[in-house]
């Protein structure tokens, strides 16, 4: 990677010596906001999904559990993560790539973008800068 992140991944140990996909609280919460976003049509069943920095794959793995049609992708900094997320959720992409440096052809073609904890890692510049991407 080209990019300079100041924050150096915060916490990815912690994600790879210990399971963490238990289904939290603002999983099944999330899980509410985006069926209310179908059934009101603002997103597609059967639509596309990014989960950016998404660790082990835990998030992805319960949305895909409750909305089977959506196709799911995550994108994470970390190898070691996605070699994790692979065994613990067949059916999803995962991309080695950095928010700060999109892939080339991400740019709207997901109906679903999630950046569920990922923005504590970095200062408050380098959030933004996230954001906008």
């Amino acid at each position: 990677m080209s990019q300079t992140v100041s924050s150096k991944y915060r916490g990815k140990e912690i994600y790879t010596k210990s399971d963490h996909h238990s289904i939290k609280e603002n999983f099944k919460e999330l899980g509410k906001v985006i069926a209310e976003k179908i059934k009101c049509g603002s997103i597609s069943k059967s639509g596309k999904a990014l989960d950016v920095g998404y660790a082990t794959g835990a998030l992805i793995k319960h949305l895909m559990n409750r909305f089977p049609k959506i196709q799911f992708t995550g994108l994470d900094i970390s190898k070691e993560l996605i070699e994790i997320a692979q065994q613990k959720v067949p059916g999803a992409c995962f991309e080695v790539a950095s928010v700060m440096e999109l892939p080339k052809g991400y740019g709207n073609s997901f109906d679903i973008v999630l950046c569920i904890g990922v923005l504590g890692i970095f200062d408050e510049p380098e959030a933004k800068q996230a954001l906008n991407n």
